[in-house]
């Protein structure tokens, strides 16, 4: 009788021959349980004591294979009181490495948290994403922990293609799917708007990605399987739009933050030299500098904008931009050693996004995006002209933080309701002919 033992190196063979009859059967099976409690822990069909050190962002960071065991489902926030406007879950779990490799003191027994994830920016889970993993308190995921023992930065993250929690694949992953479904025969009719906006956006993300040019939308045709793939994932779909909405936010907040940090770092250095100037060459203040902008020369200060005001003046009804017209306000602070125009000091100025020598006002998108409000800083450029003559304007302004390229009228990507009324126009003009 030949029995075949895995203990994680080459297998080994036991043959029951005479020398061995005195082993019973029992003795048997328990040599054979023991081959596997003592064979190493695998996890995703790899041994995990294949711990390797990552380099993530100049970090050096240890990745540990194990388990993550979900200890905790909790409601947190109703959808009314949500930005995300879903029902906000605190999904916990703990981690058990493999074959007895060590996690940091302070992760040992320590509960974790699974959020989607963007850049540096995270948000609480929805039921539907719940569903979706088929998370539930008790259940074991395969997973990698990454930890590092240098304080100063973020000590520990994972990743788990078993509840995969990156917004831009699990976003994709539902487009693909989706896509395969496109290409059936058995198709139906599509009424747009019977479709949410998620259902809407992940159609068009679909038929790009198939290289379909936008047929549903043209034929009024969508597969049936496609169809229903999308009622399905609704709940879902919308909770991902939600997600990417608040996270786009957050990173332009910590990017805003960023680059008036590094404003400040500028300004700072720049006072300091212009203190050492000043002592080498007995000249009080740094000569102001000028530049070329839409073809006149300004004078160039560098400074901060502080936002004073945002008010609705105009509503899409009545716009000719057909979104709703806020005017933004802002007071400019320039960096010490310059100085701004005795009519422009401690004015408010009106924010515009430009576009081929228009001033178009900023839009809810464009406030959302940038996360836009009374009080707050951004690092900024004026550019003013003593002569009011000598140029169409006496000043203008660009900043990194706060742009004001033209965002409202060319959206990222078409909207169904636009689409859908310019085939209706050329529809009636063709029975009109």
């Amino acid at each position: 009788m030949a029995i075949l033992c895995l203990s994680g190196q080459p297998l080994f063979l036991f043959i029951k021959t005479r020398a061995t009859t005195c082993m019973s059967d029992k003795t048997i099976l328990v040599y054979l349980f023991l081959c596997l409690v003592l064979q190493p822990f695998v996890v995703d069909g790899q041994p995990d004591n294949d711990v390797r050190d990552e380099i993530i962002k100049e970090v050096e960071y240890v990745m540990i294979k194990g388990l993550a065991e979900i200890t905790q489902i909790n409601v947190v926030k109703n959808a009314t009181e949500s930005e995300l406007n879903y029902d906000e879950y605190q999904v916990l779990f703990r981690f058990i490495p493999a074959n007895g490799e060590e996690v940091l003191k302070i992760l040992a027994d320590k509960e974790m948290e699974i959020k989607i994830s963007y850049k540096n920016s995270e948000v609480a889970v929805g039921p539907a994403f719940i569903k979706q993993m088929k998370i539930k308190k008790g259940t074991r995921y395969s997973m990698n922990l990454y930890q590092t023992r240098n304080i100063n930065v973020r000590r520990y993250f994972f990743k788990s293609k078993a509840i995969e929690n990156d917004l831009f694949v699990l976003y994709d992953l539902l487009v693909k799917s989706l896509c395969n479904k496109l290409t059936s025969d058995d198709l139906t009719i599509l009424k747009i708007n019977k479709l949410s906006d998620a259902e809407q956006n992940a159609l068009i993300d679909a038929e790009i990605k198939n290289g379909l040019n936008n047929s549903a939308l043209k034929s009024r045709k969508i597969a049936k399987s496609a169809l229903q793939f999308l009622h399905k994932n609704k709940k879902l779909l919308h909770e991902y739009e939600a997600a990417l909405r608040v996270l786009s936010a957050k990173e332009e907040d910590i990017q805003r933050k960023y680059e008036l940090k590094v404003q400040l770092k500028k300004e700072k250095k720049a006072i300091t030299q212009a203190k050492i100037d000043a002592l080498k060459e007995g000249f009080t203040l740094k000569q102001t500098e000028t530049e070329i902008v839409r073809g006149c020369e300004y004078d160039v200060l560098p400074g901060l904008a502080e936002v004073s005001s945002i008010r609705l003046v105009k509503k899409g009804a009545d716009s000719k931009w057909n979104y709703d017209e806020y005017e933004i306000l802002f007071r400019f602070i320039p960096m010490e050693g310059h100085k701004i125009l005795d009519n422009l000091k401690n004015k408010d100025l009106i924010f515009f996004l430009h576009h081929r020598g228009e001033k178009i006002p900023a839009g809810p998108e464009y406030i959302k995006q940038k996360n836009v409000k009374a009080g707050t800083r951004y690092a900024m450029t004026l550019y003013q002209k003593k002569d009011i003559t000598a140029c169409t304007e006496q000043y203008t302004y660009e900043s990194k933080s706060l742009s004001n390229d033209l965002f409202e009228a060319f959206p990222p990507r078409p909207y169904f309701g636009t689409l859908k009324a310019k085939l209706d126009k050329l529809e009636q003009e063709n029975k009109e002919k």
